[in-house]
Order: structure tokens, then C-alpha cells, then sequence
């Protein structure tokens, strides 16, 4: 079971995630957070495996989120989960360690 922690900041968009990751099977959501900063603050509690990090949010964004992450939890996995179709953010935060990216454009179906 590969526990995660998802982290966007609109509500209806981190409630669907978490279903549609708990019908998956395979997935524990351990949590969902409206920023950056919840998600630095949640990660040592929840200890997830990997949290599925937003790029553009309030407070914290999530490059500053993976970027503090990867620093203090070498071992988390980060996937990017963004609208921005601007390749260069995602660059960006595969260089400050996140490990993969999924576009909010994907299809919802992860069987």
C-alpha cells in the first residue's frame, strides 16, 4: 500500500484526487493539505510515501514545498501535479528533486 499525501490548494480538486486514488486500490491517502506549507508541516506525522504536490498555491508554493521536503526527507517521493502547461515550472521542480510530474489534463483512469 504506498501511502499518500495530496496537496492542492482547491478542496474540490483534493477531494476528487482522494477518491479516485482510494477506488484506484494500492493507495492510503494519509491526508490532503491547502499548501505548501501544511504539506512541510504534515509530512512528518503522516509519514506518507509520496505526496502529490500542486505548483500554484497560497502561502508556499510547490516548489518551495518539494525543495524543503527533499531536503529534510531524502527519501519521499514527490510527484507534481499542475495545470501549468509552462514546461519550464516543471523543470524546475524535477531539479529541487520531485520525481515525476502528472498534468491535471490526464485521464482519471489510473487502473
Amino acid at each position: 500500500m504506498i501511502r499518500v499525501l495530496v496537496v492542492d490548494d482547491h478542496e474540490l480538486v483534493r477531494t476528487a484526487v482522494c477518491s479516485l486514488l482510494e477506488d484506484a486500490g494500492g493507495f492510503e491517502v494519509v491526508g490532503s493539505c491547502a499548501d505548501g506549507q501544511e504539506a512541510v508541516d504534515a509530512v512528518d506525522p503522516l509519514k506518507p510515501d509520496v505526496v502529490l504536490m500542486d505548483l500554484s498555491m497560497p502561502r508556499m508554493g510547490g516548489l518551495e514545498a518539494t525543495r524543503r521536503l527533499v531536503a529534510a526527507h531524502p527519501g519521499l517521493r514527490i510527484v507534481i501535479f499542475t495545470s501549468a502547461v509552462d514546461g519550464r515550472q516543471v523543470r524546475e521542480a524535477m531539479a529541487a528533486g520531485a520525481v515525476g510530474h502528472v498534468f491535471k489534463t490526464a485521464r482519471a483512469d489510473i487502473r
